[in-house]
């Protein structure tokens, strides 16, 4: 709501970077400043970035990223 209807932006620590919703800077900082590749042990996948880790592992394997040792 603070979003769309106050124009509250995120600011990105590292760069120019500003987001509407907590959740895009999430994942542009993950999907930018972390291009770690991580591997899921359930299904052998490469995902690069902790936020598209944490979101591969809650779809794909019903699953917390934070139980999982990276």
């Amino acid at each position: 709501m603070a979003a769309v209807h106050e124009g509250v932006k995120y600011d990105c620590k590292e760069c120019d970077y500003q987001a509407g919703y907590k959740s895009y800077l999430t994942e542009h900082t993950g999907r930018v400043h972390d291009p770690k590749v991580y591997s899921c042990d359930e299904c052998e996948a490469s995902i690069t970035g902790k936020y598209k880790f944490d979101q591969h592992m809650k779809s794909r394997h019903n699953a917390d990223s934070s139980t999982y040792i990276i």
